[in-house]
C-alpha cells in the first residue's frame, strides 16, 4: 500500500499520546498498526470505522485534557490533532480516505488553526 510509512508514523504518534493518558482508544490504534502490516482490506475497513472517525468515543473525539486537566494535556491535545491530520492526508494519498475522513480532517484542521 502506498504511504505505509506516513500512515505508520501518524498512528505511532497517536498511539504514544493515547497510551500516555491511558485512553482506551490506544488498543484500537495498536490494532490498526498491526493490520497495516498484514492485511490491506482489514486495515482499510478498520481505519475508516466509526471507532476512528465517528462521534462520541471515537479517536477524533478524544480529549486528553478531559483525562488530566493541566497545561501538558492541553498541548498534547493539539499534538493529537496534529497527528490525526497527517493520517487523513496519508489515507487520502493512498486512495483509502472516504468523504467522512476528509470532512473530519477539514474540521480538525480548522480547530488546529484556532488558538485556544
Amino acid at each position: 500500500m502506498p504511504d505505509d510509512q506516513e500512515i505508520s508514523e501518524a498512528l505511532e504518534e497517536i498511539l504514544t499520546l493515547l497510551r500516555k493518558y491511558g485512553a482506551g482508544q490506544a488498543e484500537y490504534v495498536a490494532e490498526l498498526l498491526e493490520l497495516l502490516s498484514v492485511s490491506t482490506e482489514r486495515f482499510r475497513e478498520s481505519v475508516l470505522d466509526n471507532a476512528v472517525w465517528g462521534g462520541a468515543g471515537s479517536l477524533i473525539d478524544v480529549s486528553l485534557w478531559s483525562i488530566r486537566q493541566d497545561d501538558e494535556a492541553m498541548r498534547d491535545d493539539r499534538r493529537l490533532i496534529a497527528a490525526i491530520l497527517p493520517l487523513a492526508v496519508a489515507l487520502r494519498n493512498a486512495g483509502l480516505a472516504d468523504d467522512r475522513v476528509l470532512e473530519r480532517a477539514d474540521l480538525l484542521s480548522n480547530i488546529n488553526e484556532r488558538d485556544f
